[in-house]
């Protein structure tokens, strides 16, 4: 990543982080599960930001990224109760301002969204994320990315190996 979107990262992840841990611990109901998620998601935006288009906005991005997780939750443990439901999320983030259109590209398709689902009462707390800390944060998220790039580099490396490999074993036959 150049220095210039370095820097737009950086401006991006001190505007945004802190709303985003807001709404995710609001919809989870626990800080811990809010800060892994959003850690995570804005790892997967750092990995991705040279990709991102002028037309993609990177919070809305990096919100799908925070809820692709849960929607592979939501599909693939339909009576997992322990996390929010498609409801709570979706009145969550109606009640802080998204639009339809934004609700089905961050939580999923139309029929799997129903925001009238009134939300289960949460532990929200509403306290947020200091300055100081907020550096520390930035270099988490940006160490979990470069460790990320890395373990992909070595999977795609090793398979590439194997690849090899294999090939030449078929070809002594």
């Amino acid at each position: 990543m150049n220095a210039a979107a370095h820097a737009q990262f950086d401006s991006f992840f001190d505007e945004s982080y802190p709303s985003v841990v807001d709404l995710l611990a609001e919809i989870y109901g626990n800080r811990s599960i809010a800060l892994d998620e959003a850690r995570s998601s804005f790892a997967s935006t750092y990995r991705f930001w040279n990709k991102l288009g002028s037309h993609d906005d990177p919070f809305e991005w990096t919100l799908t990224d925070a809820f692709s997780r849960q929607r592979r939750r939501w599909t693939d443990h339909a009576t997992d109760t322990t996390g929010p439901t498609v409801g709570h999320s979706a009145a969550v983030l109606r009640r802080r301002g998204f639009t339809d259109a934004q609700l089905r590209n961050i939580i999923g398709p139309p029929e799997t969204v129903n925001p009238t689902d009134d939300p289960p009462v949460s532990a929200y707390d509403p306290s947020g994320i200091a300055a100081p800390r907020l550096v520390d944060e930035k270099r988490l998220v940006i160490a979990l990315a470069r460790r990320r790039a890395t373990v992909a580099t070595a999977v795609l490396t090793v398979m590439a190996v194997l690849f090899v490999a294999f090939e030449i074993f078929i070809a002594r036959g």
